[in-house]
């Protein structure tokens, strides 16, 4: 992996192919003489880093400069929702959806605040506006199969979750889904099956 690349770090956190220690652990073997991009690498980490409750006081300076980074304003939703903080995340991942549109990365963890939150509404007005944005994406058909999860329609909720994982097999996010609905069902052997491939 390329340490200066933070295409290739984002897509090994969100492929979920190395873990965020194993990749600083990577980015401080190397000898990468540029430590302001490094800098900005190592925050993002922070944010991705759960079992880090706290994010690194050395960044602190960097994190004030960057607040209005679409990128750094995501891993803090990312970090806020994953601790449970479900309202301050849906604050940060709406704003960002009202002012930029629906970026890809952010969209994830609004429409997961927009179900923990049971906004199915909101869930059904933002899948519509996806299906005629971008039918051809793997998050449009997971939009919709929360919305149904929400609305307790497990059998219709399967249906666009399966959907979402044929559009892309490695879309984690849709077999877990797709595993739970089948999971209220006590259908427990899909389940199952479903979360191993997630």
């Amino acid at each position: 992996m390329n340490p200066l690349s933070c295409e290739a770090v984002n897509f090994a956190l969100k492929s979920h192919l190395m873990s965020v220690k194993s990749i600083k652990i990577c980015l401080e073997e190397s000898s990468v003489e540029d430590k302001s991009l490094l800098d900005v690498i190592f925050l993002m980490l922070d944010y991705h880093d759960i079992e880090n409750i706290e994010t690194n006081t050395k960044y602190g300076d960097l994190e004030k400069s960057l607040a209005s980074d679409l990128s750094v304003q995501t891993a803090k939703a990312f970090r806020l929702y994953s601790t449970g903080q479900i309202n301050e995340a849906f604050q940060i991942t709406d704003e960002i959806v009202s002012k930029y549109g629906y970026y890809d990365d952010c969209l994830l963890i609004y429409i997961g605040c927009l179900v923990e939150m049971k906004k199915t509404v909101d869930l059904y007005e933002l899948s519509h506006k996806l299906v005629t944005l971008s039918p051809e994406n793997e998050i449009t058909w997971y939009c919709i199969g929360c919305y149904y999860y929400c609305a307790g329609q497990h059998q219709l909720a399967r249906k666009y979750f399966y959907k979402c994982t044929t559009v892309n097999p490695n879309f984690g996010y849709g077999w877990l889904a797709y595993g739970h609905s089948l999971s209220f069902d006590r259908e427990h052997d899909q389940a199952m099956n479903c979360y191993l491939r997630a």
